[in-house]
């Protein structure tokens, strides 16, 4: 599919079809990145530090947050709305309010990333946790475990599948967000990269980043798609 499609951009650039100024094709911006590879990965992986660390904060604050929405169901009621608020809200508005509080820097990067990461997490274990096996938790009461045995020996293992199906989803998204957020909050990373790039009109440079930040973000969901596969064949 990869291949398809840097075909189909070389014979549109080689038809004429684009401005080559404005879309070169796909050999000079791979040349590009091979001529000077640690001008594209030294930012690379600052960004990537920002997706994983905004991943895991995500992940594991949505993990929580639906965790006590099982144990405590009149809460979980409150905590969808403002789930939802949180997520409807976009970057732009959270920027002066993060600033204010945590200043123009790195902290404020990693909150957006973990912001965008949360939401999917909570949804999908919270749905996960209402979805038990059937009987399964009138088994445990019956028996007369508590719901602390009942969270550990039932719930969690339920819930590993949704919650690799949110890393899955979180992941690749996550990259997107620590450029998003680099590029707010002008931290180092491939996006203040970009923004140089598009403000001094490098082309080449443009697309070889788009081309790098495309890489590694399929890289990504591949990864997490086996990993997802795995917790689902083990777990459900």
């Amino acid at each position: 599919m990869v291949a398809l499609v840097v075909v189909l951009w070389e014979v549109v650039v080689v038809a004429g079809r684009v401005n080559s100024v404005i879309v070169p094709g796909p050999a000079p911006v791979v040349g590009e990145f091979f001529s000077q590879p640690i001008f594209y990965l030294a930012p690379l992986g600052d960004t990537l530090a920002t997706a994983a660390v905004g991943l895991v904060c995500g992940v594991c604050a949505g993990y929580a947050m639906a965790a006590c929405g099982w144990y405590l169901p009149l809460l979980g009621g409150l905590l969808t709305p403002l789930a939802l608020v949180l997520r409807s809200m976009p970057f732009v508005t959270l920027v002066p309010v993060l600033a204010l509080v945590l200043g123009y820097g790195t902290t404020s990067a990693l909150v957006i990333c973990s912001v965008v990461c949360f939401f999917p997490t909570y949804v999908l274990v919270s749905t996960g946790m209402r979805t038990l096996p059937g009987g399964a938790e009138a088994l445990f009461e019956v028996a007369g475990a508590s719901r602390r045995v009942a969270f550990r020996r039932l719930v969690i293992p339920a819930s590993l599948p949704s919650l690799a199906t949110s890393i899955r989803i979180s992941a690749a998204t996550s990259i997107l967000a620590a450029l998003v957020a680099e590029y707010l909050m002008g931290t180092p990373g491939l996006a203040s990269l970009l923004y140089v790039a598009l403000d001094d009109l490098l082309v080449i440079k443009v697309w070889t980043i788009c081309l790098v930040v495309v890489v590694v973000a399929i890289a990504v969901f591949v990864a997490t798609t086996r990993l997802e596969e795995f917790v689902r064949t083990r777990w459900q």
